[in-house]
C-alpha cells in the first residue's frame, strides 16, 4: 500500500529529481503538441501541474492528485478556476465518481498495480484517446554502467530512488510494451529521453561542484537521438487496440 505522505516528502527531497522532472515535462509537452488534444487528464501533477505551463494554452485540464500538498498547490495555481482539480487516487471507479461532475474527495490509501492503472485508463478511454506513459528505464545508461562496474547484478534491480518514490518495478521497453498490449492498447509512438550517465546523487554533486551545468544537461537530453534506447526514462503513447 502506497504511503502518499511519505512519497510527497521523498519527491520534494530528491534534489536531482527537480531536473529530471524538467526533461520529463518537456517530453510530455512535445507529445501533447503532437496530438493536439482539446482536453487532458493529468494523473499526478507534482508541484507544477501542466495547466500552469504557458505553452499549453487553450486546453481544458482535469488533474487528479492524491497528495494533499500537491493538490492544494494545484488549487492555488488554478487562479481562473477553468481547470478541475481532484484530490483522490486514480482507479477503476474514476468515471463513476467524477464523470457526472460530482466531485468526491476520497483520501484513502489504495494499492494499485500498473495493470490495474491501465485497466482504469482503458475504462475511460475513447477510440481516439491518446495516453502518454513514462517510467524509469531499466536500460538507462547509468544502470548499464552500474552493472558493468559490478555495482548491481541485475538491470531491473530497484534503486534507492525507486524505493523512496515507491515505484513497484523497473521496466525496459519490452516489458512496458508487453504490459500495455496485453492490457488492450496499441502503441502509436515510443522512445526514451535524457541520457543520465550517473545516479541522481552523483549528478547533483557534479552540478553543485560546477563539474557540469545545465548546458551539459540539455546536451544529455539531446544525446538520446544517438542512443534512443538508453535514456533514463522510457515512454509510450498508446490508444485502444
Amino acid at each position: 500500500m502506497r504511503d502518499i505522505d511519505l512519497y510527497t516528502k521523498s519527491y520534494l527531497n530528491s534534489d536531482f529529481e527537480v531536473y529530471q522532472v524538467q526533461y520529463r515535462r518537456k517530453k510530455v509537452i512535445e507529445c501533447i503538441k503532437k496530438y493536439s488534444p482539446s482536453s487532458v487528464l493529468e494523473i499526478g501533477c507534482g508541484m507544477n501541474p501542466l495547466f500552469h505551463d504557458d505553452r499549453l494554452g487553450g486546453i481544458k485540464f482535469t488533474v487528479i492528485e492524491p497528495s494533499i500538498e500537491f493538490y492544494k498547490n494545484a488549487l492555488m495555481l488554478n487562479t481562473d478556476c477553468t481547470n478541475t482539480i481532484i484530490n483522490d487516487f486514480f482507479d477503476i471507479n474514476y468515471s463513476n465518481k467524477y464523470a457526472g461532475g460530482g466531485v468526491r474527495h476520497d483520501n484513502l490509501l489504495k494499492s494499485a498495480s500498473p495493470k490495474e492503472i491501465l485497466n482504469a485508463i482503458r475504462s475511460i478511454s475513447l477510440k481516439n484517446t491518446i495516453c502518454h506513459i513514462n517510467v524509469p528505464n531499466a536500460m538507462s545508461f547509468h544502470r548499464l554502467l552500474a552493472k558493468e562496474s559490478n555495482l548491481i547484478s541485475d538491470l531491473h534491480e530497484m534503486s534507492g530512488n525507486n524505493i523512496a518514490l515507491q515505484q513497484s518495478r523497473v521496466f525496459d521497453m519490452n516489458s512496458l510494451s508487453e504490459l500495455v498490449v496485453t492490457s488492450g492498447f496499441k502503441i502509436v509512438d515510443k522512445g526514451s529521453f535524457f541520457l543520465k550517465p550517473f545516479t541522481h546523487r552523483q549528478m547533483m554533486e557534479m552540478l553543485q561542484n560546477n563539474v557540469i551545468d545545465t548546458n551539459i544537461l540539455n546536451g544529455l537530453d539531446r544525446m538520446t537521438k544517438y542512443f534512443p534506447e538508453f535514456g533514463s526514462e522510457i515512454y509510450v503513447n498508446i490508444t485502444l487496440s
